[in-house]
């Protein structure tokens, strides 16, 4: 049987346990965007040398201006979409999808 004392001891081991789980997740998330936006900075990078037929004067076919511009781009985008994804209107859409359910 369970005393009072026992059960807070639980209580702060479940409540440390979860931030642990959290601070874990967050972390997991960080590097993942992180990773993300450097795959997202060569593919625009190769796209952009493609464009041009190959053609460039560096033997990476991308110049450190464009490289500059392509990521200060990026640098928006993602601005944009954490924006997004962290704004009152976009939890609210999102919380009428899980009271209706998905397809609607």
């Amino acid at each position: 049987m369970l005393t009072g004392r026992d059960e807070d001891i639980d209580g702060r081991v479940l409540d440390a346990a979860h931030e642990r789980g959290v601070q874990e997740a967050l972390c997991f998330a960080a590097r993942i965007e992180e990773i993300e936006v450097a795959e997202r900075e060569e593919l625009i990078a190769q796209w952009k040398c493609l464009s041009n037929g190959g053609r460039s004067s560096s033997p990476g076919c991308a110049d450190a201006a464009m490289i500059l511009r392509l990521k200060s781009e990026n640098e928006g985008l993602r601005q944009f979409r954490h924006a997004v994804l962290h704004s009152k209107g976009w939890r609210l859409l999102q919380l009428a999808r899980r009271l209706m359910g998905r397809a609607w």
